[in-house]
């Protein structure tokens, strides 16, 4: 469900008398319900799709696994959706013409520390992830493959100076357009997005979200539905808690491989 304002719009799970569940945290209240785009099947078994298309407001760029184009060890083109940098902060932080160094920020001073066993505290963050994909231990090669599969890509453009810290509403509605370069350029099959709370009601919804079906587990709604390309492929889209803190890998990993068999059982019955 859509909900829109004048000054933007985003998705929110409305409660009976059809407000947003937690409006507060978007300062905003809804006003009306848009049509979306009808549903279109996925290809995914031809590989990445090239367009012509240029990433001009991005300001971190992702991470792209060396084996992301094939689907690597998941068979499933797979970006997982963080919310946030956080460093001390520059004047131009934010602005996508002149990002500098700061656009590897992602490789160089996440993902590429992490694998090479550099990361302070924050890489249990990614650990504690890792085990929602696969069972098992998980050794360096195995910790390799995982990410040279998948995209990691941090929503908000602007980075925060603290852990847990929140974007402001513009800073999330400025991200909007770079995230759908994102989707475009690399075209995922599979969104994991860390954070069933802020990070969910301050994504963008309006014509190019479409609701998915009801998905409970363990008596749980598992948040996911599909967001519209411009040649209206759908990308598929859950929400999981932030791995951070509270989160049981264990639990979480039968939602995420039930996401993943989901989707190569469609390969295998085509």
């Amino acid at each position: 469900m859509v909900a829109y304002t004048g000054v933007g719009f985003w998705r929110c799970r409305p409660t009976i008398d059809g407000q947003c569940e937690k409006p507060q945290a978007v300062g905003r209240q809804p006003i009306q319900i848009p049509t979306l785009f009808p549903y279109t099947n996925l290809t995914p078994t031809r590989g990445v799709r090239r367009h012509e298309h240029f990433m001009e407001n991005v300001f971190f760029e992702p991470w792209v696994g060396e084996n992301y184009e094939i689907g690597g060890i998941f068979g499933k083109r797979i970006l997982v959706l963080g919310e946030s940098h956080y460093c001390g902060g520059c004047k131009n932080c934010g602005d996508s013409t002149n990002r500098g160094e700061c656009a590897k920020f992602t490789t160089e001073k996440c993902i590429k520390p992490y694998l090479n066993g550099e990361a302070g505290r924050w890489g249990t963050t990614f650990k504690k992830f890792e085990q929602t994909l696969v069972e098992g231990e998980i050794d360096d090669n195995l910790r390799k493959a995982i990410w040279n599969s998948v995209i990691f890509y941090n929503y908000l453009q602007v980075s925060m100076t603290q852990p847990r810290q929140g974007g402001l509403w513009d800073d999330y509605r400025r991200s909007d357009d770079a995230f759908f370069e994102v989707l475009e350029k690399y075209r995922p099959q599979l969104i994991i997005a860390w954070g069933v709370s802020r990070l969910y009601y301050n994504m963008p919804g309006g014509d190019k979200w479409k609701d998915g079906e009801e998905k409970i587990i363990d008596n749980y709604s598992i948040r996911n539905g599909y967001y519209i390309l411009r040649d209206n492929t759908e990308v598929r889209v859950i929400w999981i808690y932030h791995p951070s803190a509270g989160f049981s890998s264990e639990w979480w990993r039968q939602v995420v491989i039930s996401e993943i068999n989901s989707f190569n059982s469609q390969i295998f019955k085509s």
